[in-house]
């Protein structure tokens, strides 16, 4: 019984793509699903929430690299709050910005079982990225937090080095690398990181 398929990054057009979301609803066995850049549009992507939100077992999903605006990409967030079955959430370059990462700061700070979110290539900047470190302080659950290339200063650094320093976050691995920071922020981050009872693998 196929319980897991990746068709991310092979060229695929949207309607082949919904077509593999189609099935797997319609047997609703699909523990996890790679559709990163099938070229899925924002009426695709609602789809996909629809899909997200009435599984049963869905746990992994990567939708980055689409055509997605913000709020196609945050109706699937939604879809996955929901239930909080979701282990896993690929949303790389999907047009998230401030608003939007504070959304999903908010669902990171309630999940029980997110442990891994991937946002590189969003626009995030200081102000989402400073959600995302209030969240980090509170949730003890998340594993893996990539943002690279966010529009991340050094406020936005700042927060995340105090979520870091809250002694509850359980991060292994953080990807900051290709953003707006100088050597000040990158410091700060490293001596968290070593203040850390277990470091973890910090890439700037």
């Amino acid at each position: 019984m196929l319980t897991s398929i990746d068709v991310g990054f092979n060229n695929l057009d949207e309607e082949t793509a919904l077509s593999i979301v189609r099935a797997a609803r319609q047997h609703d066995r699909m523990a996890n699903l790679g559709l990163a850049e099938c070229k899925i549009g924002p009426n695709g992507a609602k789809e996909i929430a629809e899909y997200v939100k009435g599984s049963a077992v869905l746990t992994s999903i990567d939708v980055s690299h689409n055509k997605f605006d913000e709020e196609a990409a945050l109706g699937i967030v939604r879809a996955a709050r929901q239930h909080d079955r979701m282990t896993n959430l690929g949303l790389a370059r999907c047009k998230i910005g401030p608003d939007g990462a504070k959304e999903i700061a908010e669902y990171v700070q309630g999940s029980a079982v997110l442990k891994k979110i991937m946002l590189s290539y969003n626009t995030i900047k200081d102000e989402g990225a400073i959600a995302i470190g209030e969240s980090l302080k509170t949730n003890n659950v998340l594993e893996e937090l990539e943002l690279r290339n966010c529009y991340i200063g050094n406020k936005g650094a700042k927060a995340i080095s105090a979520g870091l320093q809250a002694g509850i976050a359980v991060l292994t691995k953080l990807d900051l690398r290709s953003n707006n920071l100088d050597d000040g922020a990158k410091r700060a981050l490293t001596d968290a990181n070593e203040r850390r009872r277990t470091a973890l693998e910090l890439r700037l």
